[in-house]
């Protein structure tokens, strides 16, 4: 299996999905909960969900290569 199936595969993988949309959901949480003074935690938990989201934009990068690959080829 190549890198692109691997990614291809985690991304369509319902547990994945779950765990990401859990992890999301409890930095969520955490950010509307906090006080008006806890700037820290927002910040942390802003930083959290970027980072969540980064690895969910990289793996549909990894993706996304082998397609790109495959499209550029044909134009030539």
């Amino acid at each position: 299996m190549d890198k692109a199936a691997w990614a291809n595969n985690l991304l369509l993988d319902p547990m994945f999905k779950e765990m990401m949309d859990t992890l999301k959901s409890e930095q969520m949480t955490r950010f509307l909960t906090s006080n008006a003074d806890d700037v820290n935690v927002r910040e942390d938990c802003y930083l959290r969900i970027n980072v969540l989201d980064s690895i969910s934009n990289h793996l549909q990068s990894i993706a996304a290569d082998k397609l790109i690959d495959k499209k550029r080829f044909k134009i030539f």
